[in-house]
C-alpha cells in the first residue's frame, strides 16, 4: 500500500512540475530569430534569420524578401 501511495505522489509531482514549467514559454528555442548561414547541397549560401521550433522539430527561417516564415 505504501508503494502505491508513494507512486501516486511522485506521479502527481511530475505532472504538476511539467505544467508549471511550460507557462510563458514560446515554441521556439531562442527568444529572437538569429542571423545564420544556410548552405544548400548545390553550393548556394543564404544569410537568413533562423530559430528552431520545438513544437514542430524543424528550423524556421524568415525570408528576407517577403518577411514570411518558411
Amino acid at each position: 500500500m505504501r508503494k502505491l501511495i508513494y507512486t501516486l505522489i511522485i506521479c502527481l509531482m511530475a505532472i504538476t512540475s511539467d505544467l508549471s514549467a511550460q507557462e510563458g514559454k514560446s515554441e521556439y528555442l531562442f527568444n529572437e530569430f538569429q542571423k545564420s548561414l544556410i548552405y544548400y547541397k548545390d553550393g548556394r549560401v543564404f544569410s537568413v534569420k533562423v530559430n528552431y521550433s520545438l513544437a514542430r522539430n524543424v528550423f524556421m527561417f524568415i525570408d528576407e524578401n517577403d518577411s514570411k516564415f518558411a
